[in-house]
């Protein structure tokens, strides 16, 4: 068998080994693999509503209750 060919498979699997190793799960500060259930493409962020008598709120969601509507997005929580 020619060297190159033992050259060119051992840099092959080097490269496989080091994207392997790259994209591995990371742990985040309390130990766990994105535990929280919060995704990074889609963060979850509350809304400021306004009821249709004027009274504005914090909701618990994304969205607003029923008629309501929402005036201004918060951070992500």
């Amino acid at each position: 068998m020619k060297k190159e060919y033992i050259l060119a498979g051992l840099a092959i699997f080097g490269v496989i080994a080091i994207v392997a190793y790259v994209q591995k799960p990371k742990r985040n500060s309390d130990g766990f693999f994105n535990a929280g259930g919060a995704s990074k493409l889609k963060p979850h962020r509350r809304c400021y509503c306004r009821t249709p008598d004027g009274h504005l709120y914090l909701s618990e969601t994304e969205g607003c209750n029923g008629s309501d509507r929402c005036v201004g997005r918060t951070g992500v929580y």
